[in-house]
């Protein structure tokens, strides 16, 4: 087996450890943090969120081919049902408006990465294997040894660069804060304006 992964792999920091990165399995703990053996796994690590938290699990996994199974195990998130989320994008993906399809989260969009991104998600995770509430380590950690061990994803890598915040001068004029050009926002009155009135 030939390994494909990122030169910079993983690519997104995050509450995680690294493993193995030739394993061909994350470990997604939610809200609950375990000590797994570091060759079961490429990464371990939560994910609370419904929106950021998946983002950050879809660009690790695609800029290393040799992920293939995510366990996702641990306490469910509250209100958000990211663990929930990340089944559901994985088995529906996303609609038109980058909506997780059959998400039950608060917030469960998709803005900072490609719909190309998650569908190549999709096509290079071969099973999400769910274990939502699973606190057991040991019982975790059996499910684990159950996955076989895959080729790496026949593709390259999928890399590409989040949109990042970029230094703006903020410019004051009179109580206005401009924008841009052509729009100002008072902080006195919560409004945004014409910055040319």
């Amino acid at each position: 087996m030939t390994s494909k992964i990122s030169e910079k792999w993983p690519i997104l920091s995050g509450k995680y450890e690294i493993g193995n990165k030739n394993a061909n399995v994350v470990i997604v703990s939610i809200s609950s943090r375990f000590n797994f053996p570091k060759d079961m796994f490429a990464i371990c690590g939560e994910m609370r969120t419904e929106n950021l938290g998946i983002e950050r699990v879809i660009i690790n996994t695609v800029s290393n081919c040799n992920i293939r199974y995510i366990v996702v195990c641990g306490k469910e998130s509250k209100g958000h049902f990211a663990g929930q989320s990340l089944i559901a994008i994985h088995e529906n993906g996303i609609d038109e408006n980058g909506k997780i399809i059959g998400s039950k989260g608060a917030i469960p969009f998709i803005e900072n990465i490609p719909k190309d991104a998650v569908e190549r998600f999709r096509k290079q995770i071969k099973k999400v294997i769910n274990l939502i509430n699973e606190t057991d380590a040991t019982k975790i950690m059996e499910n684990i040894k159950l996955i076989p061990r895959e080729e790496p994803y026949e593709e390259e890598p999928f890399i590409f660069k989040m949109i990042e915040d970029t230094e703006k001068e903020i410019v004051y004029s009179g109580n206005n804060v401009l924008l841009t050009d052509n729009l100002a926002f008072n902080p006195i009155n919560f409004v945004i304006c014409d910055s040319n009135v």
